[in-house]
């Protein structure tokens, strides 16, 4: 849980309340997710903007769409010369940010390959 609010008032300075709020954790989800992981997903699209921090050259996400799971890979392009691409199911695709996901009860391996 994360707490809603935090209070000002001298007796209780600094000390969390609401903290079986789920709707700030909710909202924190969002935060970590859609901008500093890059998923924000509209109807049955999957856009994907990721922010890999200098430190990481790859992570994965496990993104559940209804009954189907999509295995997300982001990577970091380290050669130059290599533009920024998005692979699904061993498929290059032409748009390099969107997944246009089904609920075929399938597994799908999605692969961004991005220059940051």
């Amino acid at each position: 849980m994360v707490a809603a609010d935090v209070y000002t008032s001298p007796q209780h300075l600094g000390r969390g309340g609401w903290t079986w709020y789920t709707g700030s954790a909710s909202w924190m989800y969002r935060l970590l997710v859609e901008t500093l992981l890059g998923i924000n997903r509209v109807g049955d699209k999957l856009h994907l903007t990721p922010h890999l921090k200098k430190e990481w050259d790859s992570y994965k996400v496990h993104y559940r769409f209804q009954e189907t799971v999509y295995l997300i890979t982001f990577n970091r392009i380290k050669d130059s010369a290599i533009e920024p691409y998005l692979v699904l199911d061993r498929q290059k695709q032409d748009d390099l940010d969107t997944v246009h996901m089904k609920n075929d009860y399938a597994e799908h391996s999605v692969e961004v390959w991005i220059r940051l």
